[in-house]
């Protein structure tokens, strides 16, 4: 089984997790932000400082992890934007159609989202960044009905 999860930075994805994980405890998450933060924390920096030169290997690491995930018929617990439908559906792409899909999105207003950005501290979005991320946010549209199985609406 996959769950996507779609939306921008602070609108609850990561914290949502939390409760699919007890439901789920075998399940992989699959994040480039997991990757980041502990680099972070290896070298006492903040994920703003180390994201530049940590990306593509969190990218890498993330793709191993999917293959492998996939390999061994896991429920993957896919934690990152997915702003748009053609960014899920190129990911989807990746597994088998015996897959059970389901796409869990969230939806926050911007302002909602620039507060609680500003709380942050040390993994704090540029402003302009979040605003084009969430001008950019396409809700669930008729193509993700078509290849997801299940759409669910993720709280805030």
């Amino acid at each position: 089984m996959l769950f996507m999860l779609a939306g921008i930075p602070t609108s609850g994805k990561s914290t949502y997790i939390r409760g699919l994980l007890r439901d789920f405890p075998d399940a992989v998450v699959i994040s480039t932000d997991d990757y980041i933060e502990a680099a972070a924390r290896e070298t006492g920096k903040t994920y703003n400082e180390v994201f530049d030169d940590n990306i593509k290997a969190a990218e890498t690491d993330l793709n191993d992890k999917v293959n492998s995930a996939i390999k061994a018929r896991k429920t993957i617990i896919w934690d990152q934007t997915n702003l748009t439908c053609n960014a899920r559906r190129k990911k989807l792409s990746r597994f088998p159609k015996s897959y059970i899909k389901a796409l869990i999105y969230f939806n926050i207003d911007l302002d909602t989202a620039l507060e609680r950005n500003m709380n942050r501290p040390g993994k704090v979005i540029p402003p302009a960044l979040l605003r084009n991320m969430h001008n950019n946010y396409e809700l669930p549209t008729d193509a993700d009905r078509i290849n997801f199985n299940n759409i669910i609406k993720g709280g805030n």
